[in-house]
């Protein structure tokens, strides 16, 4: 019933602007008719865009944690390593050497100690001794099985491996730095954004629910074809200086085509779908940087009406979105004439069918 009322609205409206003042359309010849719509307004994701830069989400150093002698170096600097892969090889003959000898020493403690306790009791001094005994040799016992699983150091995450500091044949102590290693499976996009605007973004971001978190776009060059991530985090400082806080979204990395350190555009997504209106491309004209269509009031008197454009996740060819600033209700001359028509009364051309078919549609 609703649609019915606009679209017999949409009727009275059109016949109002071919009628009105005739007597006036008489007496000025109108040489032109200009082509004029309704603006169409659809639901659509609507895209803030801010630049960010690509940061490693994980960093670390890989030191030696034992003594050893380097025997083997796995990769290649630069190379990218899966988690677990081996990076170093140490010398195992000493620490294989200390681990035989710290288990024979526990074997013959735990020995002793049986043998005592069977001849005396466990409660005798002599059994006293020999219990810290044994706990002596297994401690050491402890100590070298933790050497000997040390001295092949391994990758604790997949990501790009540094520059090798260490070669082979090179004596290493507790604490020496061999490489570093930056994560990237999952890389961070970093940017700083209007704390205000963010507000409802952290809110969704604490809930922690999979489902409804925020997510961040990045489109592919001119294309519309975009990569998602998620916004891990918002910050709650406010920088003084611009209002804005910092905030981050995690984005997968597996195929490692996102380099560290780039600089991109990117789109946060408002959280839920709303109505949009469109405008046609070929309606908006740039006069010093800013946008303007042009409509009909009810005299048919063509009128300068400044917008606002708007990116919008889903596609509308030939059409521009806006954020407001226009009735649903507008006549827009779609015509290149019509910044030279401001003032003047026109007669419009109307599709009447496609207008109804607009009204409608919402």
């Amino acid at each position: 019933m609703k649609k019915l009322s606009l679209a017999l609205g949409l009727v009275s409206t059109s016949v109002a602007l071919f009628n009105c003042d005739m007597l006036a359309a008489k007496t000025k010849l109108v040489p032109t008719a200009f082509s004029v719509q309704l603006p169409m307004v659809r639901q659509a994701t609507v895209l803030y865009p801010f630049s960010g830069e690509y940061r490693a989400s994980e960093f670390t150093q890989i030191v030696a944690e034992t003594d050893g002698k380097i025997v083997e170096v796995y990769f290649k600097d630069g190379q990218h390593v899966k988690k677990g892969d081996p990076l170093y090889r140490l010398d195992e003959d000493y620490a294989r050497l200390t681990l035989a000898t710290a288990e024979n020493e526990y074997r013959l403690a735990m020995q002793n100690l049986l043998e005592i306790t069977r001849q005396y009791g466990s409660k005798e001094a002599r059994a006293l001794l020999a219990e810290q005994s044994v706990e002596r040799a297994r401690t050491r016992l402890l100590k070298a099985k933790s050497a000997m699983a040390k001295q092949t150091i391994y990758s604790p995450f997949s990501g790009k491996i540094g520059k090798n500091t260490q070669s082979a044949g090179t004596y290493v102590t507790p604490g020496t730095v061999l490489t570093d290693l930056v994560a990237t499976d999952k890389v961070e996009l970093h940017f700083s954004a209007p704390a205000a605007q963010m507000d409802a973004f952290s809110e969704l971001v604490n809930d922690q629910d999979p489902e409804n978190s925020p997510v961040v776009s990045v489109s592919h060059g001119n294309t519309t074809t975009y990569t998602d991530g998620t916004l891990h985090y918002v910050g709650s400082v406010i920088d003084q200086n611009t209002g804005n806080v910092d905030a981050y979204a995690l984005f997968d990395n597996s195929n490692s085509k996102i380099i560290v350190g780039t600089k991109t555009r990117l789109y946060l997504n408002a959280p839920q779908k709303q109505k949009v209106m469109l405008v046609p491309q070929s309606a908006v004209q740039q006069i010093d940087g800013q946008s303007y269509v042009y409509v009909l009031n009810e005299q048919r008197v063509v009128l300068e009406q400044p917008i606002e454009p708007i990116y919008t996740k889903e596609s509308f060819t030939g059409y521009v979105a806006l954020s407001g600033g226009l009735s649903a209700k507008s006549f827009i001359v779609n015509d290149d004439e019509a910044p030279h028509l401001v003032g003047n009364r026109i007669e419009p051309s109307i599709n009447v069918i496609e207008q109804l078919n607009e009204v409608l549609y919402r």
